[in-house]
């Protein structure tokens, strides 16, 4: 045997238990379900297994083991989205409320509290969709000029808005959830 492949083999005893418990317990957190959990570790210690003498640093068993563990997580998941069909993914009675459909329900009162200029840039591009291009030939303003009117009116519609409701969004900025804090305001969110 080569001097050096025995400096770095792996123990003989390698402690499974502990192992197969942190790898359930990383696939448990992920999936909320003991039997996707219980399946997906199984694959993952056998991968392992199979794969134990392509590890170099026997110091490094464990993120090794996990980075095989998210692998095999994340081709799991992919197969998952890819097998369910797109009108059972979406069916409606299992889809969220739209609430930012509600939300928007509420821009026309909130543009009715901005100055008519900052309405008119908003109307132009977020509301009919055009062009900041088209928008600073229709008004007569230099690009700049249009991109900070625009910017500077949303956030007044913003600052509306989370005046009256406290406004959750996501990492994307879709609206997740609401409560409203000043029922007195006119913006329909109560």
């Amino acid at each position: 045997m080569n001097p050096s492949l025995a400096a770095n083999a792996l123990p003989q005893s390698i402690n499974w238990e502990n192992l197969r418990n942190a790898i359930y317990g990383f696939y448990r957190n992920r999936s909320g379900n003991s039997e996707v959990a219980e399946d997906l570790t199984q694959e993952t210690l056998l991968k392992v297994s199979q794969k134990l003498d392509k590890l170099k640093d026997k110091e490094k068993l464990n993120s090794w083991s996990f980075q095989i563990a998210r692998n095999i997580s994340n081709d799991y998941y992919r197969r998952q989205r890819e097998s369910i069909p797109i009108d059972e993914r979406y069916a409606a009675e299992d889809a969220p409320p739209d609430i930012n459909q509600l939300v928007a329900t509420w821009l026309p009162r909130a543009l009715e509290t901005i100055p008519a200029s900052d309405r008119q840039i908003i109307t132009l591009v977020d509301i009919e969709g055009g062009s900041v291009k088209r928008a600073t030939e229709t008004l007569g303003l230099s690009y700049s000029a249009a991109k900070s009117r625009i910017q500077r009116a949303r956030q007044k519609i913003k600052e509306q808005l989370l005046e009256c409701c406290a406004l959750e969004l996501d990492t994307i900025g879709n609206v997740i959830d609401y409560s409203v804090r000043n029922c007195d305001c006119d913006c329909d969110c109560s």
